[in-house]
């Protein structure tokens, strides 16, 4: 595969895994500080059909430091309780009312 088709399948990976915050409502900001001293911006948003959602921003999909965003939506009040979002399909399910594995 070609540098540019990395970036257009980057791109493309990137735009589906955010898409399902358009017309999402910024309702909290928040962050997270690990052991190390860094601190993890958190935005909770609630989407179109009144999921909550909370995007945590980390320095890469690993989690490694802040920097990437992690989107999981919230299953209650608990924000440890949520279903990651990973995907174009995740919101699908998400929005569906289908319970990821």
């Amino acid at each position: 595969m070609s540098n540019m088709s990395n970036i257009d399948a980057s791109k493309q990976w990137t735009k589906d895994l955010l898409s399902g915050l358009v017309g999402a409502t910024v309702i909290q900001i928040d962050g997270s500080a690990d052991e190390e001293g860094d601190v993890w911006p958190i935005l909770v948003f609630q989407d179109k059909y009144g999921n909550v959602i909370q995007a945590e921003i980390s320095r890469d999909a690993e989690g490694n430091g802040p920097g990437h965003i992690f989107l999981g939506a919230l299953k209650g009040e608990n924000f440890d309780d949520y279903s990651m979002i990973s995907d174009k399909k995740s919101w699908e399910m998400l929005w569906n009312g289908i319970k990821k594995p």
